[in-house]
């Protein structure tokens, strides 16, 4: 149960992490939309993504 966890805490933070950047990018590039989506409601994406891989990593450091 703890390795799966981990992978899904690990791939949801890189998925944040990329959307993060990748949105602050654009925005910072003069785009204001990353298809029909507000760049900025891409970044809180982004950030909502990578606070799911933070709390699933600081399960896995609670003791027992």
């Amino acid at each position: 149960m703890n390795k799966l966890i981990e992978t899904i805490a690990t791939i949801a933070a890189v998925l944040g992490v990329a959307l993060t950047v990748g949105s602050g990018l654009a925005r910072v590039l003069g785009m204001y939309y990353l298809g029909d989506f507000q760049t900025m409601t891409v970044f809180n994406g982004g950030m909502g993504i990578m606070l799911v891989g933070i709390v699933g990593k600081l399960h896995l450091l609670k003791p027992r």
